[in-house]
């Protein structure tokens, strides 16, 4: 039986870069400000 396995999993290497600050700052890694900085920036490179 085949099946996918729920959890922090990655589906490409872009969507798990473009998920480690969302899941640093709610494991308490990442302060508010820093995430939100670092949020900023990866949004105006890709503009």
């Amino acid at each position: 039986m085949m099946g996918i396995a729920i959890g922090n999993g990655a589906l490409s290497r872009f969507e798990q870069f473009n998920s480690l600050m969302t899941m640093l700052y709610y494991r308490g890694i990442y302060g508010h400000e820093m995430f939100f900085c670092a949020a900023l920036k990866s949004t105006v490179q890709r503009l």
